[in-house]
């Protein structure tokens, strides 16, 4: 008699596959979660579950996407330096209409602090393919000049001449050197640092680099665009 498979019990075979997938994600996230509470307690920062209003600042990053959240935020000071640390999710449409596009949630880890600047909107992204980056006619593209900033660094901003006076030589130095496959952005007194979701292990690094960004923005950009 040929073997045979009664539908019932391969739907029930798939339904357990599934089940099993999400409740490997949530303890996965629960483990998560429990660690970035512990960098908190630890570092002296506090921790909410969610604070949605963190992503209604006027950046580039926070105007793309939809179905906006902000979980697991740790705030408080970081080497003199107030800060803001959380999981920003959106949905972004991928893939081209004509060839068939889809819809598809998006998870990074942020960082938020006082940029010391009254500034215009300014992104520079490492040119690895994000995409979610942003399609904001109001952006256009700033060459630095400098072949290896050029080669490894997109920069995009609506005033050319705030991007080059935000990125002075130490800054562009930095920048190539440190090589950090992150994007930072300015806008109004924000500056954001946005990363791959990141782990407790990994946040020293981004708030280091962030923190670095700020103390290398050019001083005429401090000149000429202070904070208010």
């Amino acid at each position: 008699m040929p073997f045979s498979i009664e539908p019932i019990h391969v739907y029930g075979a798939i339904a357990a596959a599934i089940g099993a997938l999400l409740a490997s994600d949530w303890l996965r996230e629960r483990g998560r979660r429990r660690g970035l509470q512990a960098f908190a307690g630890v570092h002296g920062l506090t921790f909410a579950a969610r604070r949605d209003e963190l992503g209604t600042q006027q950046l580039p990053y926070f105007l793309s996407g939809q179905n906006r959240r902000c979980r697991n935020v740790l705030s408080g000071a970081w080497e003199g330096v107030t800060v803001t640390v959380f999981d920003y999710t959106h949905t972004v449409v991928v893939g081209q209409a004509m060839i068939g596009s889809r819809r598809a949630e998006r998870v990074r880890t942020c960082v938020l602090l006082d940029s010391g600047l009254s500034a215009r909107q300014l992104d520079i992204a490492w040119r690895r393919a994000w995409d979610d980056f942003p399609a904001s006619g109001a952006l256009i593209d700033v060459p630095a000049g400098h072949e290896d900033f050029d080669r490894t660094w997109r920069m995009r901003a609506t005033d050319p001449r705030f991007a080059q006076q935000v990125l002075g030589e130490e800054l562009r130095t930095w920048l190539v050197a440190a090589g950090p496959d992150v994007r930072f952005e300015l806008g109004g007194r924000w500056l954001l640092l946005v990363s791959a979701r990141a782990g407790p292990q990994q946040l020293p690094a981004l708030l280091g680099a962030a923190r670095e960004f700020r103390a290398r923005i050019g001083p005429q950009a401090r000149e000429l665009h202070p904070a208010r």
